[in-house]
């Protein structure tokens, strides 16, 4: 048997241990240097900032992308555009989300929910990292809006989505001003709001401050009887009051528009609630003025109007069917006829005009078919007394009550316009001017007292003779109970003017 030389063993086996480590070495760096990890080349990364949930108009963190080119690496110089929208909404204030670019954050800043600056949306170019930033705004309108990111030049977007709760407890919402006939129950709406209107849960109590006007259950309303009502709302440490005007039954006619932004030129049916609307007809009024009255019976409207025979005014007419007529016919014997008003019980008719045949301004009567005409004094804005026997006149800013058999005149007031006497004949309302202020004085002169302070534009009596509609300069009439001076405001019909009570 040979025997092993041992030094040969210990050099085979060094050699073959060599051999290992070095195809070892070999497969580690044939895999280094042979294929490099797979690079990110998706067009657009967020960075930081994205989908959040906050109150309205806290301010959320900045958004931060990056923009990478087909190599996957950033790409500096290229416009990214941020822009929100929330779903259903084209109102550019009524957003839940805004974006701007950074420095000129807050996006938006609200005084109050009508009084606003807003910056939404922003273009921003990459820098030579690639990236571009732009603040986020959580919006005024509570739910969930989409921010959306996109790269016009490379044709690809990213949207990303944001939710708006409501903001920190600032007001109740409710039905705060309404009107109603007594016996009529309406809902409050009453709610927990922040300062921009979205509504939150904290719990509404209401309780009536005036119970002989409206009384109150959970969140209705119930009005007891005329008047103006006032109910208390509490919620936390916030209270407000809705207010109720529990107006008498009747029906007016006013001065409308056919649509926002157009001229005066429509007569309008409601009642004194006003409820109930229907249009009678388009007019065309005087430079918006129509000065309606009514017959006696109520079964037309007199108005002042134009007509190409008579470029200063002149009087029509129109039924409640809306056919209409000219009182004294097309270039009758006046030039100028405005500023109409009816004895409520002889019917004749009194305005302001100009004789063709005279040239004498002032007073005049007529029947209601525009014939029997007679020039009664100097003056103007005249009132008739219902009996058509007396009538009260501006002259000179004074207001002078004149019989008309023997042509006596009182002043009963001065720095007046625009009478109206009352259907029992006893007083008559007039404006004071120059304010426009109401006041009513007796038919002699005496007991003159201010009833309503306010701006308004004309005056007419309820047949009862205890209401007086009163025309706000700025639109809307205000139900106002003679005897007690409560004014009751109808705030649903600020879109219409120049009210009168029908008989």
């Amino acid at each position: 048997m040979r025997s092993r030389n041992p030094l040969r063993i210990i050099m085979l086996r060094s050699r073959t241990l060599r051999n290992a480590v070095v195809l070892t070495l070999g497969a580690v760096i044939g895999c280094t240097g042979g294929t490099e990890p797979a690079r990110d080349t998706s067009p657009m990364a967020i960075v930081s900032g994205g989908a959040a949930t906050g109150p309205a108009l806290t301010i959320a963190p900045p958004i931060v992308v990056e923009i990478r080119d087909a190599s996957g690496h950033p790409a500096s110089g290229v416009p990214v555009v941020f822009s929100t929208v929330t779903a259903g909404e084209v109102d550019l204030a009524r957003q839940s989300l805004f974006v701007c670019a950074l420095g000129s954050d807050p996006c938006a800043q609200y005084t109050d929910q009508f009084r606003f600056n807003i910056r939404n949306g922003a273009t921003v170019v990459t820098g030579p990292d690639g990236r571009a930033s732009a603040a986020v705004q959580f919006g005024v309108l509570a739910g969930d809006a989409t921010l959306t990111i996109s790269v016009p030049s490379m044709g690809t977007s990213r949207e990303i989505t944001y939710t708006t709760v409501a903001g920190p407890l600032a007001q109740i919402v409710a039905t705060h001003d309404t009107a109603v006939y007594a016996g009529v129950s309406y809902t409050l709406h009453a709610r927990a709001a922040d300062r921009i209107g979205n509504p939150r849960t904290d719990p509404v109590t209401s309780t009536s401050a005036t119970p002989s006007v409206v009384t109150v259950s959970a969140d209705n309303a119930t009005a007891v009887a005329t008047g103006r009502g006032r109910v208390v709302l509490r919620t936390g440490d916030i209270v407000d009051t809705a207010f109720v005007s529990v107006v008498p039954h009747g029906r007016l006619v006013a001065l409308g528009r056919s649509s926002a932004g157009a001229p005066l030129n429509k007569f309008v049916l409601l009642d004194t609630d006003g409820s109930a609307r229907r249009v009678v007809g388009e007019i065309l009024p005087n430079d918006d003025n129509a000065a309606p009255v009514w017959t006696p019976e109520g079964a037309e409207i007199v108005f002042q109007t134009k007509a190409a025979a008579d470029p200063f005014g002149t009087l029509a007419a129109i039924d409640t069917a809306g056919a209409q007529r000219l009182v004294f016919g097309n270039g009758g014997d006046f030039d100028l006829a405005r500023e109409p008003a009816v004895a409520a019980l002889s019917g004749r008719l009194f305005f302001y005009g100009r004789s063709r045949t005279t040239g004498i301004t002032g007073v005049y009567s007529s029947k209601l078919d525009g014939s029997d005409t007679a020039f009664v004094a100097p003056g103007a804005v005249p009132g008739p007394a219902p009996d058509g026997q007396r009538v009260a006149l501006g002259v000179d800013g004074a207001l002078h009550v004149r019989d008309i058999a023997t042509g006596a005149e009182t002043v009963v007031a001065t720095s007046a316009m625009m009478p109206a006497w009352s259907p029992d004949g006893a007083n008559i309302a007039y404006l004071s001017s120059p304010l426009g202020s109401i006041r009513v004085v007796a038919a002699d002169g005496s007991a003159d007292r201010l009833l309503a302070q306010g701006f308004y534009a004309s005056l007419s009596w309820s047949p009862d003779g205890k209401w007086l509609a009163a025309s706000r300069y700025n639109g809307g009439v205000d139900i106002i109970d003679v005897a007690n001076a409560v004014v009751l405001p109808v705030w649903t019909t600020t879109d219409l003017k120049q009210f009168a009570w029908r008989p």
